[in-house]
């Protein structure tokens, strides 16, 4: 039984977190097997580690008293039993971790249920939390999405697209963001590998940043966003100066940027950026100062061929 998947489990388990376990394998709304209770308040006694020989599946099924032909496969059908439990458990335990994910089955829930009072009223408590995205990535944008689809969706069952305008301004916002995100992280991966792995493919989403006219997206998310703007053209010109396209220049927008934004000082707390930087042959590491922008190559890299 050492090797077992579930004993691999809950060896990785925190103290805190095996304690939650037992209670949740008690509970008869999660677990109505006594198998599994009366299994699992046997081994809980030998964790953390679940080395001790009374744990051989022969020993366990003996002590537990199991009857029939066959009692070890039995043990193993209760262990199968517990296994699947103890994955519950984590999803369990994942969801409920995450406000976001909690309030947003919630208000799915109760939408699906036709309560639109209800519905209503916990979709704007989710919105005043996860309606805003305050940097390239959020934990929430995915969830955020689908709630803004769903409010566009009930809009057009109303008859008047425009009763909820907040929420086609948001998704595209959102939208956006999650497709920019896709594509600069995918381009900055694309070149990390094939400078330090020698390994190269082709990324549709890198494709799309070489096709896409940023500065022209970036004028009008500028007019139209103003929040994003700072978030997007923050990355963009970072990114373009990682990949060392357009270094310099991308160096003199930031430049302008920080100059004309004091808010890009809260978003970095640090006045000093150390930025890694790649060509086709070299890797750099630059100190920005990012209150002047000025920076200076502090170590380079060549690619061994």
């Amino acid at each position: 039984m050492h090797k077992n998947k579930a004993i691999q489990i809950l060896k990785s388990l925190t103290p805190e977190e095996f304690k939650d376990l037992g209670r949740f394998v008690a509970s008869p709304y999660f677990n109505t097997s006594k198998g599994v209770i009366k299994l699992f308040n046997y081994i809980k006694k030998y964790y953390p580690l679940f080395e001790n020989k009374a744990l051989d599946i022969s020993r366990v099924a003996s002590k537990l008293n199991l009857e029939g032909s066959n009692p070890e496969g039995t043990l193993r059908n209760t262990m199968t039993d517990l296994n699947l439990l103890i994955r519950k458990f984590l999803s369990v335990e994942h969801y409920s971790n995450l406000e976001f994910k909690m309030k947003y089955a919630e208000v799915f829930q109760l939408y699906n249920r036709k309560l639109e009072n209800l519905y209503e009223k916990e979709l704007e408590n989710y919105f005043s939390k996860f309606g805003e995205m305050n940097q390239r990535t959020e934990e929430y944008q995915y969830e955020t999405m689908e709630l803004l689809n769903l409010r566009i969706v009930n809009a057009y069952s109303k008859g008047d697209a425009k009763i909820d305008s907040e929420a086609f301004v948001k998704q595209s916002e959102f939208a956006s963001m999650i497709t920019l995100d896709y594509m600069l992280g995918c381009k900055q991966l694309t070149s990390l590998n094939k400078f330090s792995h020698n390994f190269e493919y082709v990324s549709l989403s890198s494709e799309m940043f070489d096709a896409f006219d940023f500065e022209k997206y970036l004028r009008a998310v500028k007019i139209n966003s103003p929040n994003i703007y700072k978030i997007v053209s923050l990355e963009y010109y970072v990114l373009k100066m990682t990949l060392n396209l357009d270094f310099e220049e991308s160096n003199e927008k930031l430049k302008i940027l920080f100059a004309q934004n004091a808010d890009f000082n809260k978003i970095n707390q640090s006045p000093v950026w150390y930025l890694f930087t790649i060509s086709r042959m070299n890797a750099y590491l630059y100190r920005i100062n990012l209150h002047s922008t000025s920076h200076e190559d502090i170590y380079t890299k060549s690619q061994e061929l």
